[in-house]
This record gives structure tokens, sequence and C-alpha cells, in this order.
């Protein structure tokens, strides 16, 4: 089934980061990149431990209905449901899978048809010529304003003159998640702030983030498919997903948004060492 094979693959994924947490000493590395990339390493480590439970929970309900279906002696199990979205995702400033459905049919009308060629040749070098005007027209056109509910997730990493925070796009009435987990930039100022947030008990398990996307398609003549993981997502051959948010704010919704706060049971960002 194809939710065990993700389960499996999300599994394997978590293993092999908490591997790399704690080989991490071995690197030779300064004490404070150490504590960074623990700290990104364990922020990764999280999303695939969510990832994890969500996929174990829907398994469940699969196997619920599977089970009521063979004891009412039914031919035909019921269709597994999404949850409810209440958003046009039509739009790509609405969540980061509508950022990739736009960027994936993007692509499709420009170089679907297109001969890829074979490395090397001057089909192939055509081709990734063609490709990398594409990835640089779509990174500009598409970096916008955006208003998003987002989930935060793990601890504050400080890096260079300012810090990054995991998150996760979630619908702002029914709580459903809209996209893989993604980094958003903090300034120092929105980081105090949620300091000051979180100490006064006010920090929500869903926040309002306003802040500008910054859409990062990459090459990669290597990816031809999506590979046993799928990370970063891809959008077709040789062009990979990715981007990353600005942050202008980052605060509590306003009370007519309370029902994506009571939604899911996010973790508040550790409060020790940088979290909030």
């Amino acid at each position: 089934m194809a939710f065990h094979y993700r389960a499996t693959k999300i599994s394997l994924a978590l293993a092999a980061g908490l591997a790399l947490v704690a080989a991490l000493p071995a690197a030779g590395q300064s004490a404070a990149e150490l504590r960074r990339e623990n700290e990104r390493l364990r922020a990764r480590v999280t999303d695939l431990e969510q990832q994890l439970q969500s996929l174990t929970e829907q398994i469940a309900r699969l196997q619920q209905q599977l089970t009521a279906a063979a004891t009412a002696g039914g031919t035909t199990v019921p269709p597994f449901t999404p949850d409810p979205i209440s958003i046009d995702e039509s739009k790509p400033d609405a969540s980061p899978r509508a950022l990739l459905a736009t960027l994936t049919e993007s692509y499709r009308s420009t170089l679907d048809g297109v001969e890829m060629g074979e490395p090397g040749d001057p089909t192939r070098v055509a081709f990734v010529r063609q490709l990398n005007r594409w990835i640089a027209r779509v990174n500009r056109e598409h970096k916008m304003p955006i208003e998003w509910h987002v989930r935060h997730l793990g601890s504050i990493v400080p890096v260079g003159r300012g810090y990054l925070l995991r998150m996760q796009a979630v619908d702002p009435k029914t709580g459903a998640t809209l996209g893989d987990p993604f980094d958003g930039i903090l300034s120092r100022s929105v980081r105090s702030r949620l300091q000051q947030l979180s100490q006064r008990g006010l920090l929500e398990d869903v926040l309002v983030l306003r802040g500008t996307l910054v859409p990062r398609v990459m090459f990669n003549e290597d990816r031809l498919t999506e590979g046993p993981f799928n990370n970063p997502p891809i959008i077709a051959p040789m062009a990979e997903f990715g981007f990353t948010v600005n942050v202008t704010t980052l605060l509590p919704p306003r009370d007519e948004d309370e029902p994506a706060r009571r939604s899911g049971a996010a973790a508040t960002p550790a409060a020790g060492g940088d979290g909030p």
C-alpha cells in the first residue's frame, strides 16, 4: 500500500537523521557550528516524526475501513477522504503546494515535449540552456508577498545575521497541512517578539505569517526522478522545488481564526537556547 511504503521511507530517513546527529562530534567542527548543525538536523527529525505520525494515523483509519467493510460483507472500500480545504489553492501564493502545482504546470507548458538528449550531446546542452532560462524566470516572477497560517516546528536556529524557524502552512479554518515544512528567515525583532509571546504564555500553536515568498527552484542534472525520498521535491527532470520566506511578522491569529488554533497538537518551539 502507498501509505505503508511512504511511512517506511520516512522511518528510514528518520533513522538516518538520528545517526547524523549522533555522528556530528566527529566532524571536526567548532562548538558553535556543531550546535547550529545539531539544531538543523533535529528540526528535520521533528518534521519526519510528524509526517510518520500522520501517515500512521491514516493507515490506521484505512485499516478500520477495510475491517468494517469485510465485517459488513461489503465488496467495496470507502475512498480515503482528504482533509477539507477552505482556501483557493488555484493561486500560487495560497500555500506551498499551490506554488509547487503552479510551477509544475509552468514547466509542462514550457518544456514538455522538448527533447532532453543525452549528457554531452548538443540536444542536452540546448535543453539545459532552456531549462535554466525557465528556472531564472519562475524564481523571479513568483517572488511575492504572502499571508499564511503556519504551525511552528522545533527551535529557532541562528544562521548568519538572522534566524531560521521551521514552519508548516495549514488551512486557517480546518488546520489541514498545505505542503511540506519550510524555513522562515526571521529578523532579530521578529525573534524577540516570539520570545516575548512565549514568556507571557501567548504563543499559539498556529500563527499568522506575513512575509515575502522567495522561490528557489534549482537545476540538478543528476535528478531525473523522485528517488526514494523525493527530498527536495522534484518539479520535473532536473528541476528541484524549494523556497524560503523572509518573515515580516509572525503573530497569533485573530479571534475569528480560533478553529485553526485548536486543530492539531503541534509542539511549541523549545524555550531553551535560541527558541522563542
